[in-house]
């Protein structure tokens, strides 16, 4: 039994310690709360609610909009955690963004590699919040150490903005290299694969002069091949997938 329970602490380690995790920005997965308001005590009493590997923030939304607004007799701590510091950075920066009337904004960092001008300076603004730590109450970190690597992760973003034309010769050599299944796809889906940009239909694609840093990692390399796609039931209108979510964030 002892053996048993190392072996299973040993593969929990290597899962959230691979690799692929580490450059895992977009779920694949439709999303799905953490808990049931059923599950809860009926006391009143503080619950904590852990996200080990939170990848982007659509579990933890849909845990704020379908649970949180069923019970009011409970205090809620939601703790974020992930093995890559750009996916914890790509959450607090949507979540900025998100609650300062930029939706939209929000939703093309989550889902497009290439941004607007008007885009790229509003992610420039959440990045200087976040390192000057001008943040809301609601969020905080854990311990010193998270915050440094955060703050360290902005001013590498902010600094070493990627260059347009490198960002998608850098996004070309990585889809070149990915592995797609022969399934079907949607004609929305192959024009992800070929330009990096999933909400086009409601922005002109011409106007994307800027790289969404939030999908580069240090060394350059391109990490999302995957796309948005299955990550929600629909596929034409992320802006209105994604509405509710950040509704119910505002509203808690």
């Amino acid at each position: 039994m002892e053996n048993d329970i190392r072996k299973s602490s040993s593969l929990a380690r290597r899962k959230l310690n691979d690799e692929v995790l580490s450059s895992f920005l977009i779920g694949n997965t439709r999303a799905r709360p953490l808990v049931m308001s059923d599950w809860l005590p009926l006391k009143k009493t503080i619950v904590p609610l852990l996200w080990m590997a939170v990848g982007d923030i659509r579990n933890v939304l849909k845990t704020v909009a379908q649970v949180i607004p069923a019970t009011t007799s409970h205090f809620f701590v939601l703790r974020l955690n992930d093995f890559s510091v750009n996916v914890i950075v790509r959450n607090m920066v949507m979540l900025l963004l998100a609650t300062s009337d930029q939706e939209e904004a929000a939703v093309r960092v989550w889902c497009d590699a290439f941004l607007s001008e008007t885009t790229s300076q509003a992610v420039r603004r959440a990045l200087r919040l976040i390192l000057h730590d001008n943040l809301p109450t609601w969020i905080q970190f854990a311990d010193i150490h998270s915050k440094k690597l955060v703050h360290k992760k902005c001013t590498e973003w902010l600094r070493d903005w990627p260059d347009i034309d490198t960002a998608r010769t850098r996004r070309k050599i990585a889809m070149d290299m990915a592995f797609f299944p022969d399934d079907q796809i949607s004609k929305e889906e192959t024009r992800w694969r070929e330009t990096g940009i999933a909400t086009s239909h409601n922005n002109n694609p011409l106007d994307r002069v800027r790289a969404n840093p939030t999908m580069f990692a240090s060394d350059g390399r391109f990490l999302e091949t995957n796309g948005p796609y299955r990550a929600f039931d629909c596929e034409k209108n992320f802006f209105f997938a994604w509405q509710p979510l950040f509704a119910s964030l505002r509203n808690s």
